[in-house]
């Protein structure tokens, strides 16, 4: 409770206008170390479970961050997370580029082809369709974009 609902409450005050600024900035912070803690806890599971470090540290950790209107989770955050990012942003910058590279240059080639093969079954498909299903779906354009699919999957093994 302490790690998520009483920070969306507030969360969806400041969306609706109902807090400072400042607050703004404090539940900004909260957010990044909650992120923080979570891929901790997730990675390290194994390590926080051979020490004994059970779901009640982890409560007591989110009641501190949270107590005081954050006054904790700013202090930590200025100390910890914004020099840990201050000191190495070049770093993670040049890193989150490659990362993205490599997505950009992989994952989405598999996505791309992937809806083309899935687009080709289903133009294979519509061609089963029961004469009144082909007529609504034309009429929607679900076959022209069909076709339209094939012929570019078409083109492109050809080249």
């Amino acid at each position: 409770m302490f790690s998520v609902v009483y920070p969306l409450f507030r969360s969806a005050r400041i969306a609706r206008g109902k807090e400072c600024e400042e607050n703004k900035i404090k539940l900004l912070k909260f957010w990044v170390i909650n992120c923080f803690l979570h891929l901790l806890t997730y990675y390290l599971n194994a390590l926080l479970v051979r020490l004994d470090v059970t779901d009640i540290a982890l409560t007591c950790i989110y009641f501190i961050l949270v107590v005081r209107n954050f006054q904790y989770t700013e202090w930590i955050y200025d100390i910890g997370i914004n020099e840990l990012l201050g000191r190495n942003e070049k770093l993670l910058h040049s890193f989150f580029k490659y990362i993205r590279k490599i997505f950009e240059s992989s994952v989405y080639r598999v996505l791309n082809a992937v809806k083309d093969i899935f687009f080709t079954f289903l133009a294979e498909a519509f061609k089963f369709l029961p004469a009144p299903a082909k007529t609504l779906l034309g009429f929607m354009g679900v076959e022209a974009f069909l076709q339209k699919s094939v012929n570019k999957i078409k083109e492109f093994q050809e080249k």
